[in-house]
């Protein structure tokens, strides 16, 4: 984000009044990392500067009494690695330590903090696993000291727990999911009310505060790497909530609204635990078509859901048509574009979809050159409608045509720019310059690739 010539004025007048904290909104409201940095850099160095005025001081609010340090808390979680950073590096100025400890909500209080003298580097390299032990470990106890009806011990467990700070979201809505209302009286603490527990009953409170989370995770789960990088923890969590929920509602014996509908309700809760696995990326997609094997090798149902998955990550569209009845009320089940594929019942839509996966995505190079040529030819005959329905076979390919597409729009042909558009969910606008294509692709490319296999046992088998 460039700052434009008003923000420089701005900047000029406020410094000048000491109102520091207005010109840091339009850059806070672009929300990259390099924003954040940015924002975070440059307040870090007035604060610094504040401190060594007042370093003759033996109050502590001489010091956390500065607009620098409020802005660095505002920026919230995403600000916690430059703070460890610094921490590791500019080891003079410990004063930093506060804004992580505010920042996290971690109360430093031994006598209900277990790990309160616990380093903030300890804390911080412990990551997400290390919370959520902690968080099991006092939840646990809490679970048993209420059922023995010491309740003012509970109060006790229940203030330690809180003490750990926001780091322990995560778990307890994961526990919300799973039908445990139990958290939301916690939950509402860590986030000072800023948490929707509006209902009437515990259940009614626990879905208004997940629908709440749906909408604001971002600014409460901290940045761990371990947070970062597992997607196959990620994939292995959330899945195994979903299916949990699937098996506790009952959700295959029941005939009124079908499974794959209820995931396309965004008010469904099914919406909900599918849509989380998609936010995973094309990363995630080895990890559910090895879940979806192993569904269709124990014939489980819940492999059917996962097709929805794959196709919504990788946008790929395949058209399934019914062939032969083979006996009354079962067919079988082929790919239209693909003359050797074809299953029949039971899971014949997932076994589809693996065809797919270990042998028809690797014909993609070839497929689309051929629609790419029965496009042309379709329009030099002037017929639209034929060569339109062309272009959405294209698009149907999904993101493992974007090396293709992205080949051909290098080499001028501008008509597939909307299709790149299009598979990317317009992070290429659809009217944008093969040299703008070219070069998101060279930044991004990564982001879009589907990895070849999960694991390397994988890979074995």
């Amino acid at each position: 984000m460039h700052i434009t010539l008003k923000y420089w004025v701005l900047l000029v007048c406020l410094l000048s009044s000491g109102g520091v904290l207005g010109i840091l909104e339009p850059i806070r409201a672009a929300g990259s990392e390099n924003d954040i940095e940015r924002v975070f850099e440059y307040n870090y160095q007035r604060w610094k500067e504040h401190c060594k005025g007042v370093k003759f001081s033996s109050r502590s609010s001489d010091r956390l009494d500065s607009s620098w340090y409020r802005a660095i808390v505002k920026l919230g979680p995403r600000a916690l690695p430059y703070i460890i950073e610094k921490r590791r590096h500019d080891k003079d100025f410990h004063w930093i330590s506060w804004a992580c400890t505010e920042i996290a909500g971690v109360i430093r209080d031994p006598s209900i903090n277990p790990w309160a003298k616990e380093s903030m580097l300890s804390w911080w390299e412990g990551g997400q696993g290390q919370a959520n032990e902690r968080f099991e470990l006092l939840y646990g106890k809490w679970k048993r000291v209420r059922a023995q009806g010491a309740f003012e011990e509970a109060d006790k467990v229940s203030r330690s727990i809180r003490a750990l700070g926001i780091a322990v979201l995560p778990r307890m809505i994961e526990k919300l999911r799973l039908g445990d209302a139990d958290p939301v009286l916690m939950i509402r603490a860590l986030t000072a009310g800023a948490a929707d527990t509006s209902g009437g009953t515990p259940a009614d409170q626990a879905q208004a505060c997940l629908v709440w989370w749906e909408k604001n995770k971002g600014k409460w789960i901290i940045p761990f790497e371990d947070n970062k990088e597992d997607v196959s923890m990620l994939f292995e969590q959330k899945y195994r909530a979903w299916e949990e929920y699937c098996r506790q509602k009952a959700i295959f014996l029941r005939s009124d609204v079908p499974p794959r509908l209820r995931c396309s309700n965004e008010k469904d809760p099914m919406f909900r635990y599918c849509q989380e696995i998609v936010e995973l990326g094309p990363s995630v997609v080895p990890y559910v078509i090895e879940e979806m094997r192993k569904g269709v090798e124990r014939r489980d149902l819940m492999a059917d859901l996962l097709q929805i998955v794959v196709q919504r990550v990788t946008r790929v569209n395949l058209h399934v048509v019914r062939g032969e009845e083979i006996k009354t009320g079962e067919w079988i089940w082929a790919l239209e574009g693909f003359p050797r594929f074809e299953e029949k019942q039971p899971c014949a839509r997932s076994k589809l979809w693996l065809r797919w996966w270990k042998e028809g995505r690797k014909q993609t190079p070839e497929r689309f050159e051929n629609l790419c040529n029965e496009w042309k030819a379709l329009r030099g005959e002037g017929k639209e409608q034929e060569a339109w329905e062309k272009y959405e076979r294209i698009r149907d390919l999904g993101i493992v045509a974007l090396p293709c597409i992205v080949e051909k729009v290098e080499a001028g042909e501008r008509w597939l720019i909307p299709a790149l558009s299009y598979l990317t969910d317009n992070a290429v606008r659809p009217y944008a310059e093969p040299e703008e294509c070219a070069a998101w692709w060279r930044q991004n490319r990564a982001d879009w690739t589907i990895p070849e296999e999960a694991t390397p046992e994988a890979e074995g088998e």
